[in-house]
């Protein structure tokens, strides 16, 4: 079962999103608010996958806490979004995701992006082993291979020539072949790479080698396959060469001429001994013949060996498997057969496959064999990892060709299989014999087979990267020119060698009168100092920011910040500097302007009738106004904590360090311990005059203000009790009296009607008339006493209250209203938070029916201890919430404020979201307060 953690600020999507992820079959373990804490959560829980929200209270939004979780855990997030829109989407693929769900969302989505996911992220995983297996290919090769380019210097060798030399790869890149080569044998090796061309590209060359720690008498030879690889335009790029020793072939066949020399020179010196030594001489001829038939034997396998290797050197990659198959059924007097190689997903892929139909064999273009079809004897072959062969009649469709005999080789290199060798119907019986010679091609194919997939990849992934570093050449040349500041290169000398268009301007240059000069010339004996210190600290490694000042053309004086980094070649020789000039010759005139302002402002300060004071990252305070000063004290050395809260250390409520993380304004009601005044604090990011962070709080007493207003809430308060009580009892009346004293009067006009049957029809009519309108008087009067008084509030509970309000609201505007509620049943609630909720539940459905055009009501009421929450969501017209508030208030709508006036009236809190053509979306929690007898 996957492990899911749920990151959202909302407690119902939290909720719901736990309940059905336990039911598709996912472990829920654990759930989290604020990137934050989902930080925290994966580090200790190490979930499989994490379904993230976007947007999120704090300074970490859902894309922030996904892009660490990524780089520090390594577990892949879905987003959750209520938007779709493109730069939220653009955001969010910056930390790439693993999919995306859009709210609301529905069982079947949710559970189709979490199981394409999980099964990405176990691809990812499959192919990054892929990877790191065959990144080794080339370096085991039993072959040894290198490259060297045209000036016949090294430029890659595998573990194998490493090992031929006792060298390291280090201590051979880079040189020359030369001094490893005879030079009869580097004569014969010059020609041979000078008679190569884009057309006939490879050839085969022997020659002998010099080890560097071997005994001069130990000359051994080596045999090369040698390719000249060329660009797109036929220009020659490098050589490469794949070879092997043959040493040991060599002196058995210096041994053997030497013998067939000797054996000459016997004969002419011992004619006349001919007859004695007769005998002997046949035994000596007999195994000359064995040393011959072993050279024969020796000759075909390298014969075999050289075909092969010259079909894969020269022959085009589409024709490599037709010509090497040619070359088996030829060796080993075959009809028909199969060569092929394997993928990364393991189905065998097969360029050339010469198969019998029933008539002559043909050729036919790719085959492919995933895993799950491997069977008969080559299946067999590739599952086992070993040779077989079979001499009987072989089953096979009835539209295949019948099949006598077959031999199955699987291409085996780094104990991994790679491909397969098929030969079938030989005239005769396969043997041992057509084995080993199937071994011995296979042994040579393996290593040049694995090599070439391998290439095959890298070389697809060579110019994927070329064409992104041209790229990436281009953008940062269109860059350099575009930059807003000026930017140049320093050679080692202390030379301009490189202006862009800023930097000229900067100082009124030509390219002409700036390109070569001594960067010490554009300066002042004072600034000339500074400049060759940081000079002589780049040949030291050392990159360095400072400001200086350059003489321009005209004589005047331009300030900048120079940026400079040091610049090294290959060998590691100082080559120079590469620097970014900032023109902040205008800063500096407005220093001293904006030096005066700030005194004039803090002397503004002064006199204001509220504190302001400056405070630092740590905390301390480094300004604070005549008015702070009077009512805290001096604040020389201290800490905001110590002189307002007598506390050691910051406080957790603190809004400072959100400031500096944000740069926004943040804003708090402050009481003041010492003498109970309430304080309403702003704070404001402020920068210094040196770029210093500070942040400028401002207190304003407000004490006065927040008395007015909590008598204006008691007020309010008892007024709205008063107003349900008076609507209580206007309830009663209606529904005890008028509705009574109604019905009585329906039931008399009824009665009148039927009690005097010989009336005129006229009177009849006017009677029935007369029922109707009471009947409906007297509806109309039960509604409106059951809407100043809800009755199943006292006789059935909230939440079967509710639940009949949304009801009867559905039966009669014919929207849809989804009602959940979830932990109302059995609370008990005082009637002030009771009533309150029913008539924001009331009003959220009015307002929705004569305003929105919505056509579905969601409504979820959840207790989460220590509040409850309301969210009520329509899918309306929606509108721009500051404009609707405003025209709202100037038209005396009293909807929204009075639905505002009810939360506050709880102590609750009450957010509104909404945007024209998205919906209106009001999310309410107020605390919980238990209705005690």
């Amino acid at each position: 079962m996957a492990k899911v953690m749920v990151v959202d600020d909302d407690a119902i999507i939290t909720l719901i999103l736990k309940s059905r992820l336990s039911a598709i079959g996912y472990e829920v373990v654990g759930t989290a608010m604020s990137g934050e804490e989902a930080i925290e959560m994966a580090e200790q829980l190490r979930p499989d996958l994490i379904l993230m929200d976007i947007v999120m209270p704090g300074p970490l939004n859902g894309i922030s806490a996904a892009e660490i979780i990524r780089e520090q855990f390594d577990i892949p997030v879905i987003f959750l979004t209520a938007y779709s829109e493109k730069d939220v989407v653009d955001k969010a693929k910056q930390v790439e995701p693993l999919g995306y769900i859009i709210k609301p969302f529905q069982e079947a989505e949710l559970r189709a992006t979490i199981e394409v996911a999980l099964y990405k992220k176990v691809m990812d995983r499959r192919l990054r082993e892929s990877e790191e297996r065959y990144r080794a290919i080339v370096e085991d090769q039993t072959e040894m291979i290198c490259r060297f380019g045209p000036d016949l210097t090294l430029t890659f060798v595998n573990l194998a020539f490493c090992r031929y030399l006792k060298r390291p790869a280090d201590k051979l890149i880079g040189l020359s072949i030369v001094p490893l080569l005879p030079d009869v044998d580097f004569k014969v090796l010059q020609e041979l790479l000078a008679s190569l061309t884009p057309d006939n590209p490879v050839r085969t060359v022997e020659h002998r080698v010099l080890r560097p720690d071997d005994p001069d008498d130990q000359v051994r030879w080596l045999q090369w396959i040698n390719r000249a690889i060329y660009d797109e335009r036929r220009h020659l790029i490098e050589f490469q060469a794949v070879g092997r020793d043959i040493t040991k072939r060599k002196r058995a066949e210096e041994g053997l001429q030497k013998a067939h020399d000797e054996f000459e020179a016997r004969v002419e010196e011992r004619t006349a001994e001919l007859k004695r030594v007769n005998a002997k001489l046949q035994l000596e001829v007999a195994e000359r013949k064995l040393a011959e038939e072993a050279l024969r034997e020796s000759e075909r396998e390298l014969t075999v060996r050289n075909h092969v290797a010259e079909v894969f050197l020269t022959v085009p990659d589409d024709e490599i498997y037709g010509e090497v198959m040619k070359i088996v059924l030829e060796f080993l007097n075959s009809q028909d057969g199969l060569f092929g190689y394997l993928d990364e997903n393991k189905t065998l892929i097969c360029p050339f496959a010469q198969k019998p139909t029933g008539g002559p064999g043909e050729t036919s273009g790719i085959i492919s064999f995933p895993r799950e079809t491997w069977t008969g004897i080559w299946g067999q072959a590739l599952l086992q990892r070993q040779n077989l062969y079979s001499n009987a009649p072989l089953e096979v469709p009835e539209w295949h060709g019948p099949i006598d005999r077959a031999l199955a080789v699987p291409i085996i290199h780094q104990h991994e299989v790679i491909g397969l060798l098929l030969a079938a119907n030989k005239a005769t019986d396969y043997d041992d014999w057509d084995m080993d010679l199937m071994d011995i091609i296979v042994s040579f194919i393996a290593p040049i087979l694995s090599a070439r997939l391998q290439r095959d990849r890298q070389e697809q992934k060579r110019r994927q990267a070329e064409q992104a570093l041209y790229q990436s050449e281009e953008r940062y040349r269109s860059l350099i020119e575009t930059m807003n500041e000026g930017f140049g290169t320093v050679d080692e000398h202390g030379r301009l060698s490189y202006a862009n268009n800023n930097f000229l301007e900067m100082l009124g240059y030509s390219e002409e009168e700036l390109i070569g000069r001594p960067i010490l010339s554009l300066h002042d004996e004072d600034n000339r100092n500074i400049v060759a210190a940081q000079f002589d600290s780049r040949r030291r490694s050392l990159s360095g920011t400072y400001e200086v000042a350059f003489i321009a053309k005209d004589g005047r004086k331009v300030y900048a910040i120079v940026s400079s980094a040091p610049a090294f070649d290959r060998d590691g020789s100082f080559k120079g500097s590469v620097t970014t000039f900032t023109n902040i010759t205008e800063r500096k005139r407005l220093e001293q302007r904006l030096e005066t302002e700030r005194q004039k402002l803090f002397s503004l300060f002064d006199n204001l009738p509220l504190f302001v004071y400056l405070q630092s990252p740590d905390y301390s305070i480094t300004f604070a106004n005549r008015y702070f000063r009077e009512y805290f004290g001096e604040i020389e050395g201290r800490h905001c904590y110590e002189l307002l809260r007598r506390r050691k250390g910051p406080c957790e409520d603190c809004t400072t360090i959100k400031v500096f993380n944000t740069n926004r304004e943040q804003d708090k009601e402050w009481t003041n311990i010492r003498d109970g005044r309430i304080y309403h604090v702003f704070d404001c990011p402020f920068t210094e005059l040196d770029g210093s962070p500070r942040v400028m709080k401002l207190g304003i007493d407000i004490t006065a203000r927040k008395q007015a207003e909590e008598h204006i809430r008691e007020l309010t308060h008892q007024l709205l009790k008063t107003q349900e009580d008076e609507w209580q009892r206007i309830s009663r009346e209606l529904h005890d009296r008028v509705a009574q004293d109604l019905s009585a009067v329906k039931i008399g006009v009824d009665t009148l009607a039927n009690r005097w049957p010989e009336a005129p029809p006229d009177l009849h009519r006017t009677a029935a008339t007369l029922s109707k309108s009471l009947q409906a008087a007297l509806i109309d009067i039960r509604d409106l006493a059951y809407n100043l008084r809800p009755a199943a509030l006292d006789d059935l509970g909230l939440a079967q209250a509710i639940s009949q309000l949304c009801e009867e609201f559905s039966a009669r505007s014919g929207l849809t209203v989804d009602l959940i509620t979830a932990g109302i049943d059995g609370l008990k609630l005082d009637f002030d938070t009771e009533i309150t909720i029913y008539r924001l539940i009331q009003e959220s459905l009015n307002n929705a029916l004569n305003h929105a055009a919505a056509k579905m009501i969601t409504v979820r009421l959840v207790t989460s201890f220590p509040c409850i929450i309301l969210r009520l969501e329509d899918d309306g017209r929606g509108f721009d919430v500051p404009q609707r508030l405003a025209v709202a208030l100037s038209e005396k709508r009293m909807g929204l404020s009075s639905m505002r006036e009810r939360v506050s009236l709880l102590r609750g809190k009450m957010r509104l979201e909404s945007l024209p053509g998205k919906g209106t979306k009001i999310v309410i929690e107020v605390p919980y307060k238990e209705n005690k007898p």
